[in-house]
């Protein structure tokens, strides 16, 4: 019987995700870093309402930036606390997605390797339409062998 992942894995699993909140506090913490060295956080309060209203598209970008520029070295961090690389034959469970909590065998994994993704035997009609294709942090290793 396979044990239940630890919840920091279905968090690794959305690794965007959190390079995306990191882009967008990073950039919360530089605008009113900035406002506060003009004196302007420590304002009346309608002032501080524009800063609220500065902060929504700094975060916006940040989270974009985050996306695109954090999830590289995020993502290789999480993949490989996740297992990867995984071989042909290996066990592992599905961590999201509309296959979360599946186990299944990897198979055909030299092709997909050099882009982060693995394939999983998960029949025919999920071979067929490409289904069953997973970022390499959408999955790991099942702890029974």
């Amino acid at each position: 019987m396979m044990n239940q992942p630890a919840f920091y894995r279905y968090f690794l699993a959305h690794s965007w995700l959190l390079s995306g909140c990191a882009g967008a506090a990073l950039a919360t913490v530089i605008l009113f870093w900035g406002m506060h060295k003009e004196g302007i956080v420590l304002a009346g309060a309608p002032v501080f309402l524009w800063v609220i209203l500065a902060a929504a598209p700094a975060s916006l970008a940040g989270f974009v930036a985050g996306a695109f520029f954090l999830w590289m070295p995020i993502g290789n961090l999480a993949a490989w606390l996740q297992g990867w690389p995984f071989n042909d034959g290996e066990e592992v469970v599905v961590l999201s997605g509309k296959y979360k909590g599946t186990v299944a065998q990897v198979y055909e994994s030299d092709v997909w390797k050099e882009r982060g993704q693995v394939r999983l035997a998960l029949g025919e009609e999920a071979k067929k339409s490409f289904t069953d294709i997973f970022c390499a942090v959408q999955v790991t290793r099942t702890s029974s062998k």
